[in-house]
């Protein structure tokens, strides 16, 4: 029996050999992994970092030229509401300078009995 003994201790040291190595690959396996996932990781946040600062930049200068193109389109509609109130004011200007000089004539001659103020049978 002793032998047997000896059998299965010999048998049982080289199956812990072989799960520690196995261990010890799985771990290294498993190390090399979590770096690479790392790594990828990092890689992609960078990547995300990079697209947010083009983007926002390019927001930013969007909203710049729209900017200044409402400003432009709001001087020139300014521009031309002045110019309209100007004609507009000659006109009236015109207009009532017009209406100053012109004087309203009666066509007939005032009726010198206005009691008989009639046109009937004239």
């Amino acid at each position: 029996m002793p032998f047997l003994g000896h059998v299965v201790g010999q048998s049982l040291a080289v199956i812990g050999q072989s799960l520690a190595s196995l261990g010890q690959v799985v771990g290294q396996s498993l190390a090399s992994l979590g770096h690479v996932v790392g790594q990828s990781l990092a890689v992609i946040g960078q990547s995300l970092a990079s697209l947010g600062h083009v983007v926002g930049q390019s927001l930013a200068s969007l909203g710049h030229v729209v900017g200044q193109s409402l400003a432009v389109i709001g001087q020139s509609l300014a521009s031309l509401g002045h110019v309209v109130g100007q004609s507009l004011a000659m006109k009236g200007q015109s207009l009532a300078s017009l209406g100053h000089m012109t004087k309203i004539k009666p066509n007939r001659k005032p009726n010198p009995n206005p009691k008989n103020d009639c046109d009937i049978g004239s």
